[in-house]
């Protein structure tokens, strides 16, 4: 039995290594080997009549083919990248978050997609690198760089949320401890998760969490922000008020939360009150901000009472 297991796992890294398959990070050096005719595999070569570049006889591994990354639109004539049929690929280049991807390659022969076959795609953050397999004719080859004037075919997304520049203008993330999303494409969303003591309160709930929304703007928005969750305590006692709160003449405070971004009423005695423009009411609101009940009212007589801000 333990013969057979190990000569399992043997035959199993044997056949991985024979066809190119590696748990090993392709982005690190020695795990990539740099494409032949690295030189000529611009879409702006238009020189072929050479047959510089072919991929027929490639060998299928990992390859790094220079800073400009694979073709993702089609060329507009044959004899590109120094082969008589490029290739390009059909799919948008992965960000880094997304490991290694599987992308569809065209050869464009008659059509822009003559034939179809798949390849593997790394972000390395600063470079990709590709797995490639042999193509199936001579004279063809896999094409680098970008079309001039091509009118892109993939679709707009808003980028990393966790990049500051990706984000809304009016954006505050407050205290949080990450960003993790799936997708970047318009209506997708992020979840931003709170330090351990500040969330969102949303009436009477409270969350560690809120959403952001990729907008058809290419950003990412919200309302919400990661604040302080401690609690400013009862409102009835004073100690839990700021030191420029001043109530005045009142006879109760009513509360149903007291965390941040809560609210108090303030009831005044009866001929007291606080007005505005003209307009006259008997209470006024504290709010929980900075784990202290905060307002500028006062509950003042509302026969001498003059406009308070």
């Amino acid at each position: 039995m333990l013969y057979a297991a190990v000569t399992s796992i043997v035959f199993v890294q044997i056949f991985r290594i024979a066809y190119g398959e590696s748990s090993a990070d392709p982005c690190l050096a020695g795990n990539h080997d740099n494409i032949t005719s690295m030189g000529f595999r611009q879409v702006t070569n238009k020189d072929c009549s050479l047959n510089r570049v072919t991929d027929y006889r490639l060998v299928r591994a990992w390859y790094y083919a220079g800073p400009d990354p694979i073709l993702t639109s089609p060329p507009d004539q044959l004899c590109r990248c120094g082969a008589n049929f490029p290739i390009w690929m059909n799919g948008s280049l992965p960000h880094p978050q997304d490991g290694i991807v599987s992308r569809d390659t065209c050869l464009k022969y008659s059509t822009i997609c003559d034939t179809r076959f798949g390849i593997q795609v790394k972000n390395c953050g600063t470079f990709y690198v590709y797995k490639l397999p042999p193509t199936r004719e001579d004279h063809t080859a896999y094409c680098f760089g970008s079309v001039p004037n091509a009118i892109s075919t993939i679709a707009p997304d808003c980028g990393d949320p966790n990049d500051k520049i990706n984000l809304d203008s009016d954006v505050v993330l407050g205290e949080f401890r990450s960003i993790q999303y799936n997708s970047t494409g318009v209506d997708s969303h992020a979840t931003v998760y709170c330090l351990p003591g500040h969330g969102v309160v949303d009436g009477t709930d409270t969350y560690e969490w809120f959403t952001l929304t990729c907008t058809s703007g290419l950003k990412w928005n919200s309302t919400r922000t990661c604040k302080s969750l401690q609690d400013c305590g009862d409102p009835n006692d004073p100690k839990n008020h700021d030191v420029d709160v001043k109530l005045g003449d009142f006879h109760n405070i009513t509360y149903t939360t007291s965390t941040t971004d809560s609210h108090a009423i303030v009831y005044c005695s009866n001929g007291y009150g606080v007005q505005d423009n003209g307009i006259k009411q008997n209470w006024f609101q504290l709010t929980c901000k900075d784990n202290k009940w905060h307002s500028s009212r006062t509950c003042r007589s509302l026969e001498t009472a003059v406009m308070f801000g």
